[in-house]
């Protein structure tokens, strides 16, 4: 069987078909599933070891011949690390033919085998005296060149990618496991990584030839050395593939019944004026982005605001192409001190002013800042755990708010936006307090607390302005967004306890505060704020505090633990955005301890049952393209499993970030569409005939 039979998609590589738009450009685990042939695997990985050499020998001679350029100097950095991941992914390859040696020696067909990823098989294959020296298989060395491998340095210069070690001599001794035969490689989620990596191989050639055949400027260096890092990221997926529980749902010949019983699969109006559009958009988000990271390279506010006045007509009039590629590369090569003045961005006038005038009106949009509850707030060493009460809960604490702070400290207070489309009338905002404190407080049917995404690492409710008076207004319902403080200034759990003390002070000191009661407190989420909305919710049920009324969560992150593999996580090695450099950069930034990435406030995935069935109802958005799909659809189906209230749509085209991609300068009717399903959810959450009219 042929390369181009047996992966018939993957060998398939286009930029724009007759048509003009790019659907080739994704790739989709999906297509492989059903359809990968345990007798010709062992042949594969023989060929991709040599095609990951041949790649490899390529980058080493473009890098020896790119021109003497600063802008290239960091590639050169980015391409050194692309080849030592390359090196280290022919070591696991290796690995995994060994393992399929001993594994068919064991047995004759995979069917017969117990489905179990924790199964031993019996270790029969022994080099006897009939093999060949040629034949012979040295483990130790094996072992050796992956140890090799494995505990060198993962770094970068001037930070821009630092890749968590995951427990190195862990990783060692599962290899170990693997070459004698003690563990079974997950053959199915090995043959959805390979084809990834044909179509990964088959992008770098391209980009190769072109490189060399076309005359090209520096940004062609730089896509050649970021495909090749991206392809050297899939070292880390491909390990986990090996590991991958052989009972996962997603290798299966159907959906599952709870999936199809439970969400609708929502079609795009029109498909190729979609992808026109979503190319569209992705170029526009580039120019965004290379308008940003030009800027971004200067501290002062003063300076950035100059290099914008310089760059923005250069990317959006003149040099367009070029902006595009430009955002495109300062996503694949993440510094971490230019990402967080980029998270400043959203406060500056300029950008302020441009989201008042694409945003509908609103009549209330006011900051305050709440006091700390100090011994609720959730830290490494407790109260994650503990299902003690929250003395918020239990005491009628003094936490007034204040509307204007000069020295703002983030360890002390937190700021909270309130979005509304009416004024309840009971607050006086310039004073910040109530107009008539002992007045009756007012009954409103429901607020929507606003947990916005970023990865944990960005994103403020001044960059979720248009959402949140999006939402603002097609509920009539106020919206509480709280700026929970980001990593890597703050590690996990800090982002999750901030939300968590928003959610308990709309709960039980509103009415004191704002002479406001709500009969329902819907919790909304998008990515990251997905996650954190559920863990949230979680936490309520395990210290017996009032659940929130309802979640509606956007593309939520279900799993923040790097080695759990899905196939949807192959996804980022295509995406432009949620790439795998990305994801790796928010989960580096964000835990001091990847064992902690196992905990259910970060990682829902792995909550227990007894917490999972009392989730209160829950509408999901899921889009098809999106690394984080079936981490969130495994998620609901257990809490379907247990009883819970689940109901929600898969948009077959759509991608990650569609809540934004309907507003300037995007405008998709897609997601605009999806935009007001998001709305039609909350508005079933909070009940017939209590929302406004």
């Amino acid at each position: 069987m042929s390369e181009s039979e047996l992966f018939p998609e993957a060998t398939k590589f286009t930029y724009a078909n007759t048509d003009g738009y790019q659907k080739d450009r994704i790739f989709d685990p999906y297509t492989y599933r059903h359809n990968y042939d345990e007798d010709q695997l062992e042949t594969l990985l023989s060929k991709y070891v040599t095609e990951l050499l041949d790649v490899h020998n390529e980058s080493i001679k473009f890098m020896e011949a790119a021109p003497e350029n600063k802008l290239l100097a960091k590639c050169k950095d980015s391409i050194e690390f692309g080849i030592h991941r390359i090196r280290s992914l022919k070591v696991l390859i290796s690995v995994t033919q060994e393992n399929l040696r001993n594994y068919y020696s064991a047995e004759e067909e995979i069917q017969e085998l117990p489905i179990d990823s924790e199964f031993k098989i019996i270790q029969t294959h022994e080099n006897s005296d009939s093999e060949s020296e040629e034949e012979k298989f040295d483990r130790s060395v094996v072992i050796d060149q992956a140890e090799d491998a494995i505990m060198s340095p993962l770094a970068l210069n001037d930070g821009i990618l630092a890749l968590p070690e995951y427990h190195p001599r862990v990783k060692v001794k599962y290899l170990q496991k693997l070459i004698t035969g003690e563990k079974i490689a997950s053959i199915p989620s090995v043959y959805i990584t390979l084809a990834c990596i044909v179509k990964m191989l088959e992008r770098i050639k391209v980009e190769m030839y072109i490189l060399e055949n076309e005359e090209c400027g520096t940004s062609q260096y730089k896509n050649v050395f970021s495909w090749t890092l991206k392809l050297a990221s899939i070292f880390d997926y491909y390990y986990a593939s090996l590991k991958a529980k052989l009972k996962n749902p997603f290798y299966g010949k159907e959906e599952t019944d709870e999936i199809q019983e439970h969400f609708e699969f929502v079609e795009v109006l029109d498909e190729i004026e979609y992808y026109k559009l979503a190319d569209k958009g992705y170029q526009e988000a580039g120019r965004v982005l290379g308008v940003a990271s030009k800027c971004c390279k200067h501290t002062s506010m003063c300076r950035q605001l100059f290099s914008l006045a310089g760059w923005l007509p250069m990317y959006y009039f003149f040099k367009r192409k070029e902006g595009a590629d430009k955002g495109l590369y300062f996503m694949n090569t993440l510094n971490k001190e230019r990402f967080q003045r980029l998270n400043k961005w959203p406060q500056t006038g300029l950008v302020k002013s441009i989201s008042k005038i694409t945003s509908p009106k609103v009549k209330v949009e006011e900051k305050i800042f709440v006091q700390i509850s100090v011994k609720d707030e959730l830290s490494y060493k407790r109260n994650i755990s503990s299902s003690k009460t929250p003395q918020m809960c239990k005491k009628d604490l003094d936490l007034p708010f204040r509307v204007k702070m000069k020295h703002y400290d983030p360890e002390e207070y937190l700021k909270i936006r309130i979005t509304s489309s009416e004024d309840w009338d009971t607050v006086n905002w310039k004073k910040g307090k109530l107009k008539s404190p002992d007045s009756e407080p007012v009954t409103l049917p429901a607020a929507i607390l606003y947990i916005h995404g970023g990865g944990f690492i960005g994103g403020s409710t001044g960059s979720y302005r248009n959402v949140l008076r999006k939402y603002a207004t097609m509920t009539d319902c106020p919206v509480f967004s709280v700026d929970y403080r980001l990593a890597p200034e703050y590690k996990y759990p800090t982002q999750v306890s901030d939300s968590w003390l928003c959610y308990l002070w709309i709960r039980y000191y509103s009415e004191k505060y704002l002479g406001v009661k709500f009969e329902k407190i819907i919790v909304v989420g998008d990515s990251a704020g997905g996650c954190i909305s559920l863990g949230v919710s979680l936490l309520a049920i395990q210290k017996g505090c009032i659940s929130p009324d309802g979640l509606m969560l956007c593309y939520p992150g279900a799993c923040g633990n790097r080695n759990e593999f899905y196939p949807s996580c192959l996804l980022s090695t295509d995406e432009p955005y949620l790439n795998t450099m990305f994801i790796d950069f928010c989960c580096t930034l964000l835990f001091d301890d990847e064992k902690r990435s196992r905990e259910f406030i970060c990682s829902p995935i792995y909550a227990p049952r007894k917490l999972l069935k009392k989730l209160p109802p829950m509408r999901v958005g899921i889009p098809a393209i999106d690394p984080l799909r079936d981490a969130a659809i495994e998620l609901f189906r257990k809490c379907i499993k247990s009883g819970c209230d689940v109901k929600g749509k898969i948009y077959k085209h759509l991608f990650h970030g569609y809540l934004e991609m309907d507003a300037f300068p995007f405008y998709m009717k897609d997601c605009e569409l999806a935009f007001n399903d998001s709305v039609e959810y909350i508005l079933e959450l909070i009940g017939p005939g209590l929302y406004f009219s």
